[in-house]
């Protein structure tokens, strides 16, 4: 009888010590399902990050070929660039190029060809910065956060900037392609789901959701991280 009587004393002991692991573990699960998020997303946004940056600088031209081969510098790098790039992650990639009448601006098409172009509308802005930049009246020009546009200097040889490589980023390549894949591969790990929206800097715009119905999870998102701050301005939102 005294044996019965402590084991019943050590399983109800027990049981009221697993009462209290259970509530501590369902404590700190949503801590730990946080910080894992967390995780996950700054890896996210860390290779994301470096996917499109490699696809820009791979594109600019050195010092040496730009002095040689002039707008065409641009051909020669795009025919290296496109073996192993997908086109479609740009709208249009143009050179800027200072000349003595002023900034020219050479497209390239879809074979490889430069070209001068006249500069878009939408582009005035940043046309503006630039020509303020080569008088030595204005800062390194930069786009506004809710821009698709990505600009990256060519340097003279006396260290300067001689021209600029101008990126209209595909919003519709990144919502279908590029998006969609990297939140497969780093916010489903292991079955579990997250609803994520990308929007365009402090814009209300939603370029990109897997609700389906271009619904915006910023106001309950669990995590946030910036895309591209120094150019795409574009904020991620994910939510368990």
């Amino acid at each position: 009888m005294v044996l019965l009587a402590v084991i019943a004393i050590v399983c109800a002991v027990l049981s009221l010590l697993q009462y209290g692991w259970t509530g501590e573990l369902s404590k700190a699960e949503p801590v730990l399902l946080r910080a894992s998020l967390n995780d996950q997303l700054r890896l996210f946004a860390r290779d994301f990050n470096n996917e499109i940056r490699e696809a820009c600088v791979s594109l600019v031209p050195g010092t040496n070929e730009v002095d040689s081969a002039g707008p065409d510098a641009l051909s020669d790098r795009y025919t290296q660039w496109a073996s192993s790039h997908d086109r479609k992650l740009f709208l249009r990639i143009a050179m800027a190029s200072a000349k003595k009448e002023g900034l020219a601006l050479y497209g390239i098409d879809a074979a490889g060809r430069t070209d001068a172009t006249a500069w878009p509308a939408e582009w005035e802005e940043l046309r503006a910065a630039m020509v303020n930049r080569l008088n030595g009246s204005g800062r390194p020009p930069n786009v506004r956060p809710e821009s698709n546009l990505i600009e990256l200097p060519i340097f003279a040889s006396s260290g300067s900037e001689a021209g600029w490589l101008i990126y209209e980023l595909n919003t519709e390549y990144l919502r279908s392609a590029v998006l969609p894949r990297f939140v497969s591969e780093y916010l489903s790990p292991q079955g579990a789901k997250y609803d994520v929206s990308v929007s365009p800097g402090t814009d209300t715009r939603v370029i990109f959701s897997t609700l389906g119905n271009g619904a915006s999870v910023t106001e309950k998102a669990d995590a946030t991280t910036g895309l591209l701050p120094l150019g795409l301005g574009t904020a991620g939102r994910a939510y368990s």
